[in-house]
């Protein structure tokens, strides 16, 4: 399959961007506040997995057949660029709690791990990056119509399953937001994006429909959140549905998008400032620089987030050139 669209890759950074701003805000707030607002982040962290199928989509595409020497060095890329900066994040944080970390949360296969915090999310990711490929030449195989209604039906089975099964602890490894196997879902609706905004893109170019599957988005986060122990598991469904019609309109629209180089950068570099940014707020706090409960850390932590921010950008491309990831085709 030949998808000839331009990968919108500054609208997907853009909303990366926007991913990770939430996610220092609401921690910073949950940390220092209140635990009030707890669970918006982890709603719009949505967004990552559609955007992140998105964009593996076109890079396995790159490759006009795809092959075991391509697959190994799809693994080996993925590998290269989450694997070294965990590890690293994994053992500050651990460093700064006066914990040593158990020699089996560094690897990333669920449930052997048991990680917590941040940490639940990247196990999440490398889950979407392990079946990829499958998910790729599944695409490839039986078409876009098929595929989604092929996905749309697991999907539903899925659901069905985990509300009504007694095993609901044991599955929590592989569960986003009460949904079971959620991330995957979203990331495989990701990898599709291309080709429907290549066949349908007249259809969803309408203003209108982003506003309104924004504003869904927004109350399908807020009602999922553990704060409405009824209603959120009933919500998981529609959290799927509208965090992948805003992407599909936003990137089917590319409308003019406000702070647009500052969001941009942010989500170049968002796994690293994902990953280190708890490290970051907890140093602080030991530090004397924030308190719990006083305003002008705010100030203080807005002053000191591009330093911050610009340790994360040498840090990651430190990571990505040396170690194990290699500039290939299949990047």
């Amino acid at each position: 399959m030949s998808i000839q669209v331009n990968t919108n890759r500054e609208i997907t950074s853009y909303l990366k961007g926007l991913a990770i701003t939430s996610v220092l805000i609401n921690h910073f707030i949950n940390l220092y506040f209140t635990e009030g607002y707890r669970g918006y982040a982890n709603g719009i962290i949505a967004l990552f997995f559609i955007v992140s199928g998105y964009g593996i989509f076109h890079s396995l595409q790159k490759n006009k057949v795809i092959t075991l020497s391509s697959i190994t060095i799809y693994f080996h890329n993925r590998i290269g660029r989450i694997i070294p900066l965990f590890w690293l994040s994994l053992s500050l944080s651990y460093f700064a709690v006066h914990r040593l970390c158990q020699l089996r949360n560094y690897f990333l296969i669920p449930p052997f791990c048991h990680l917590d915090q941040v940490y639940i999310f990247i196990t999440l990711l490398f889950q979407c990056y392990l079946v990829a490929p499958f998910l790729y030449l599944c695409l490839n195989k039986i078409g876009l119509k098929k595929y989604i209604i092929i996905n749309s039906l697991l999907m539903l089975l899925a659901y069905l399953f985990y509300i009504n099964t007694s095993l609901r602890e044991n599955l929590f490894p592989f569960v986003y937001r009460r949904f079971f196997l959620g991330h995957i879902f979203l990331f495989s609706f990701g990898i599709a994006l291309p080709s429907i905004i290549s066949r349908y893109q007249n259809k969803f170019n309408d203003k209108r429909l982003l506003y309104i599957s924004l504003i869904f988005f927004l109350l399908a986060i807020n009602f999922n959140r553990n704060t409405f122990e009824i209603t959120a598991t009933y919500i998981a469904p529609l959290l799927i549905i509208s965090a992948l019609s805003f992407c599909l309109c936003l990137i089917a629209i590319n409308p003019k998008l406000p702070l647009k180089k500052i969001f941009i950068v942010l989500g170049n570099y968002s796994y690293s400032v994902y990953l280190f940014h708890l490290f970051f707020y907890k140093s602080l706090f030991k530090l004397g620089v924030i308190k719990y409960g006083w305003y002008p850390g705010i100030f203080i932590t807005l002053i000191l987030l591009p330093i911050f921010i610009y340790c994360c950008m040498i840090l990651e491309k430190s990571f990505n050139r040396f170690l194990f990831y290699k500039k290939t085709s299949c990047s």
